[in-house]
C-alpha cells in the first residue's frame, strides 16, 4: 500500500510538470513544415509534425498515412493541406 502511494506521489509530479511546461516546437515555427495525417481528417482530426501529435482541419478530406502541409494555425489547431495539393498551387503561382 505504502509502495503505491509512493508511486502515485512522483507520477503526479513528473505529470504535472509536463503538463505545465512549455510546447517544445513553437507554433509560428510549424508554419510550412511537413507531416502525415495520424487519424482521418473528414475535416478534423491529428496529424503528426516534428514528431508531435497536433489538432488538424483541412478543408479535403484526408486518409491516414497522407503526407502533409501546415498552412496556419487556428489557435492550437493547424491548418493543413495535402501535400500534392501544396506543391500544385505552388507550381501555378511561379
Amino acid at each position: 500500500m505504502m509502495g503505491l502511494l509512493v508511486y502515485s506521489f512522483y507520477t503526479y509530479r513528473m505529470g504535472r510538470r509536463a503538463l505545465s511546461g512549455t510546447p517544445l516546437v513553437a507554433p509560428e515555427a510549424i508554419i510550412g513544415c511537413e507531416g502525415i495525417v495520424a487519424t482521418p481528417l473528414d475535416p478534423k482530426g491529428f496529424v503528426k509534425v516534428k514528431n508531435e501529435l497536433w489538432k488538424a482541419s483541412s478543408e479535403s478530406v484526408l486518409e491516414v498515412g497522407d503526407e502533409i502541409v501546415v498552412i496556419g494555425i487556428d489557435g492550437i489547431k493547424l491548418k493543413v493541406v495535402a501535400k500534392k495539393e501544396y506543391i500544385q498551387n505552388i507550381e501555378s503561382s511561379a
